[in-house]
């Protein structure tokens, strides 16, 4: 794989149930952004807020939440972005399990806005829903009377061949 080497700011914005509630500039020690680095490990330094101006704040944490509806996220995502000094606004990937370490940029980006890691856990855990083969499935609360202990392919789906 080849790609064209892009030069610019990394930029991790967390996306929560659809909005986004911060977005952290990462800046390596040694020029790259390695796993090290990722766990917590390296020399990389980490800015809360990004230091950007307001108007390109706003637009990366709109073009963040953008991506994560696009790919029909739910939940919690941690969208990675290249902001060039040009003014371009490169997409990473969109991480729909990010790290939840102690070391990791999303309880951080969280903390900065407000939440604590177990204010950010139920938070996400709030947003969650069941699906079975890409629809959704009504959680037993919202039922009178359903449980899903009594739906056999449920059952079996969930723990398995019986």
């Amino acid at each position: 794989l080849v790609e064209r080497y892009i030069e610019g700011m990394e930029v991790q914005v967390a996306v929560l149930d659809g909005q986004p509630i911060g977005a952290a500039e990462v800046v390596p020690g040694d020029g790259i952004y390695s796993f090290r680095d990722k766990n917590g490990h390296g020399r990389s330094e980490l800015f809360l807020p990004a230091r950007l101006s307001t108007n390109r704040l706003h637009g990366i944490l709109t073009q963040a939440r953008k991506a994560h509806e696009a790919l029909g996220c739910d939940g919690i995502t941690l969208v990675d972005m290249l902001l060039s000094e040009t003014g371009n606004e490169f997409l990473l990937e969109v991480n729909s399990l990010p790290s939840y370490s102690s070391t990791s940029v999303l309880p951080k980006i969280a903390q900065a806005a407000g939440l604590d890691f177990g204010d950010l856990v139920e938070a996400v855990l709030e947003t969650a829903s069941l699906k079975a083969g890409g629809e959704p499935i009504r959680r037993a609360h919202e039922q009178h009377s359903y449980s899903y202990m009594e739906d056999e392919a449920l059952v079996a789906g969930a723990a398995g061949p019986h």
